[in-house]
């Protein structure tokens, strides 16, 4: 089964090389959508297994607005964007996105993204719900020699990483400087 996917850009040109690379890599990709009230009304009528969304089109929504609806709809996202300052990044990484690319794309770079995307949107589909007290346990991973306990968001952030891609065969890079313990 091809997986399908849904553009959400209005640069014609940006969109179509996406399209293309994308069908060329074996995906279906529905009718490009070039405004965020298209993307909301494809979402029904496409029902696609990833949406590629441009964090700004014209009109009042952003990405993250719809993201917002993606998250409620269980639709795995990755962002594009031309502008990669921090406080969007911030913004939209808040909303869990399988993905962020900044544009020019290299082709390379897309499909990796995806296959990253797809195969964490899989392990996040066979892990059991988890309820708030779970979520907030998490703060306490084994490490297999003790329990790492941590305040700090950024760390429990790591753990909740190593804990979704642990269990999945997909390579990791990691990537930081000398001596911070990356092995």
């Amino acid at each position: 089964m091809k997986l399908k996917i849904l553009i959400v850009e209005d640069q014609f040109i940006e969109a179509n090389n996406l399209r293309l690379s994308l069908d060329r890599a074996g995906y279906t990709v529905t009718p490009i959508a070039s405004s965020f009230a298209e993307a909301i009304e494809m979402l029904a009528r496409h029902k696609p297994d990833m949406v590629l969304l441009a964090i700004y089109v014209q009109g009042a929504l952003t990405g993250i607005d719809v993201a917002k609806i993606l998250v409620t709809r269980n639709i795995p996202f990755v962002y594009l964007s031309a502008n990669s300052n921090r406080k969007i990044f911030l913004a939209a990484k808040a909303t869990k996105p399988y993905g962020f690319l900044v544009k020019p794309f290299r082709q390379r770079d897309v499909l990796t993204t995806l296959e990253v995307a797809f195969e964490l949107n899989d392990v996040m589909q066979r892990m059991p719900s988890r309820t708030t007290d779970e979520r907030n346990a998490s703060r306490r991973e084994s490490n297999g020699t003790g329990a790492i306990l941590t305040r700090s968001k950024r760390m429990q952030n790591v753990l909740e990483q190593i804990r979704l891609v642990g269990p999945s065969a997909s390579s990791v890079l990691i990537l930081g400087e000398s001596g911070t313990g990356k092995e």
